[in-house]
């Protein structure tokens, strides 16, 4: 019954029955961009040049904060040669690992990469601290 209502509605339109074949290979045709609830409105002319100067403040000051702390410049400061240091010794360790070293000899190396470990610790949460 309903699809008899609906056939009759369709011929009384005027609108073409689509055919099989044409239902699955077209997409539906589209009615044009959507107006959004969220879309952007436009700054009034007058307000141009205040929003400009409250931009520009907002953005002075974030600079100021984002500034490097001395802490922070110091870990950038000695990054580079830490990682070389840190670098070296992975070799070296390695090679002791290899050579069955004696046990004193890897406990001073498990000394020296947890010393280094609570160094980095400490470095990052100065940066997570900064980052947040």
């Amino acid at each position: 019954m309903k699809v008899a209502l609906l056939a009759f509605a369709l011929l009384r339109s005027g609108a073409p029955a689509p055919r099989p074949a044409d239902a699955q290979t077209q997409p539906p045709v589209s009615q044009g961009p959507k107006a959004s609830a969220d879309a952007p409105q436009a700054i009034p002319v007058a307000e141009v040049a205040r929003r400009a100067d409250e931009a520009g403040t907002f953005l002075r000051a974030l600079d100021e904060q984002l500034a490097a702390s001395p802490e922070i410049q110091r870990i950038e400061r000695e990054l580079p040669s830490l990682s070389e240091r840190l670098t070296d010794r992975f070799q070296h360790t390695q090679q002791t690992i290899e050579s069955r070293s004696a046990l004193g000899t890897l406990d001073a190396l498990v000394d020296f990469w947890r010393s280094s470990r609570g160094g980095l610790a400490t470095w990052m949460a100065t940066v997570t601290e900064r980052a947040d």
